[in-house]
């Protein structure tokens, strides 16, 4: 174990009696004991120390025990008195001791001590009628001390609260943002799906529209008209070969593959899905005609492409 007062190995503060807690002591007792090497020297230097030094709280509470520990005349320690409260830190420690003012005789020192004596005595007989001793310069000044650390200490206290509240209340609108940040990360995503699905949409509907105009260029680029002489030999046919029906110049067609079909018929094959010749299933590639073809047959035939 280390002390963590003088550093050393084999003890602890609360036992220490190193070259520095012994000097200390000594000084205080000459400071605080009336008749005991009071000198104005001493005096100085223990406040200047006081002022100065930097030390712990267990070399405070040692030095504290080592002067409550020694063998004194209870009259002439004022220090009985004056660490009654016990101080905690040793900046009351350091107001104390600064602010200390040793009594000149002895004899004031007894008075007190009688009146103290007299006013316990009949306190204990049931006598309230005698007023308390009233209190000394040191004891005015050992009041004022206490009252004015208990205004720091409420102080302190109000100041905590505020602090609180104005961290509640940041808590709170940082709480609040990060709520309407996420909001409008949620309306910015589901405009974000319906542009999504409108382009989809369009994509999609831009698609087949592509298809059809593929499909009908093929279907436009695949069946072609042909005019071709009056004298075909497709012509010679008689009948339709869907209806049946008789045939002439004027409303024939004929198809790649030289089979022939009427008028009425042949918007009805063009128009199907696969048009394809309806005698041996080729797919329709060219249509023929001759110029006896009326125009209003030829448009009703072209329309139907």
């Amino acid at each position: 174990m280390v002390c963590s007062i003088c550093k050393e190995t084999g003890h602890t503060a609360p036992s220490c009696n190193g070259q520095y807690i012994t000097e200390w002591t000594e000084r205080l007792r000459s400071l605080l004991i009336t008749g005991q090497n009071n000198t104005a020297e001493n005096d100085a230097a223990v406040k200047l120390w006081v002022q100065t030094a930097t030390f712990n709280g267990p070399t405070l509470r040692r030095l504290l025990n080592n002067l409550n520990g020694v063998l004194y005349d209870k009259v002439r320690f004022v220090g009985r008195k004056l660490f009654n409260p016990e101080p905690k830190t040793k900046r009351e420690f350091e107001y104390l001791i600064t602010n200390f003012v040793r009594p000149t005789y002895q004899e004031q020192l007894m008075n007190e001590r009688r009146e103290v004596a007299r006013f316990n005595s009949m306190k204990k007989k049931g006598s309230v009628d005698i007023p308390p001793p009233a209190l000394t310069q040191q004891q005015q000044r050992e009041k004022d001390f206490q009252r004015q650390i208990e205004r720091q200490r409420q102080l302190r206290q109000l100041l905590s609260r505020q602090r609180q509240i104005r961290e509640n209340d940041f808590n709170q609108q940082v709480e609040r943002e990060i709520e309407q940040r996420q909001q409008q990360q949620q309306r910015v995503q589901k405009l974000q799906q319906i542009i999504l699905q409108q382009q989809d949409y369009n994509t999609t509907q831009n698609q087949l529209i592509n298809v059809l105009k593929i499909r009908l260029d093929q279907v436009e680029a695949k069946i072609k008209f042909q005019m071709v002489d009056d004298d075909a030999d497709f012509f010679k046919e008689k009948d339709c070969t869907c209806c049946m029906n008789p045939l002439s110049q004027n409303n024939t067609f004929a198809f790649g593959c030289d089979h022939v079909i009427c008028a009425e018929c042949a918007p009805k094959v063009i128009k199907m899905k696969c048009p394809n010749c309806p005698t041996c299933r080729t797919q329709i590639s060219t249509i023929k005609f001759t110029r006896n073809i009326p125009s209003i047959t030829y448009n009703t035939l072209y329309s139907s492409i």
